[in-house]
C-alpha cells in the first residue's frame, strides 16, 4: 500500500470559483429596478471587469402578487466558439419575513433551490445556483500551506494573546 506515485498530490484540478464567474444577484435587481408586484420593467445589465465589457443581457422583469418572472436575452459562445441567442427565464419567489414586507428569491431552474444568487461561469450557457455549477469560494481552495510564513506566525500569535 502506497508505492511510489501512489497519492495524488499535486494531480488535483482546481475547482471553479464563485468569484470569476458572472453574478445575478436579486437584491441587486429589487433595489435597482424597484421591483414590486404588479411592475413590469425593462432594463439592460452590463458586467464589467477593467474597465472593459465582461457580459451584458437585457432583462425583463414582471411580477405578480408573490412570483415573478426575469426574462434575460444574452448571447453566449458555444464550444466551437460559434455565437448562441439565448432566451432564459427565471422564476421569482417571495417569502414574507417576521418584520413585514416581502423578501425576493430566485428558484434555480435546475436544481429547484431558492437562492438570493445565481452565476454563470465562463464555460456554462445558463445561470444557474453555484451547488447546480459545482463552484466553490475562493477560500475554501487555499490550504494553509499556501499561506505566507509570515501571516501564519501572525495567525498564531493572536490565537495565544485571545
Amino acid at each position: 500500500m502506497g508505492g511510489y506515485g501512489s497519492t495524488r498530490w499535486g494531480n488535483h484540478r482546481r475547482k471553479a470559483l464563485i468569484e470569476e464567474a458572472t453574478r445575478l444577484d436579486i437584491s441587486f435587481l429589487v433595489h435597482e429596478s424597484g421591483l414590486r408586484p404588479g411592475s413590469d420593467k425593462h432594463s439592460r445589465l452590463v458586467w464589467m471587469r477593467d474597465g472593459h465589457v465582461r457580459n451584458s443581457m437585457r432583462i425583463g422583469l414582471c411580477a405578480q402578487e408573490r412570483t415573478g418572472v426575469l426574462r434575460m436575452s444574452y448571447i453566449a459562445l458555444g464550444w466551437g466558439g460559434d455565437r448562441l441567442d439565448i432566451d432564459d427565464s427565471i422564476e421569482l419567489v417571495t417569502t414574507v419575513p417576521h418584520f413585514g414586507g416581502l423578501r425576493w428569491w430566485f428558484r434555480c431552474p435546475e436544481c429547484g433551490r431558492r437562492v438570493t444568487k445565481l452565476y454563470m461561469p465562463y464555460w456554462a450557457l445558463h445561470f444557474r445556483c453555484r451547488l447546480c455549477h459545482g463552484l466553490v469560494y475562493e477560500s475554501s481552495q487555499n490550504s494553509r500551506h499556501d499561506e505566507h510564513p509570515l501571516n501564519r506566525w501572525l495567525r498564531r500569535g493572536c490565537r495565544r494573546l485571545g
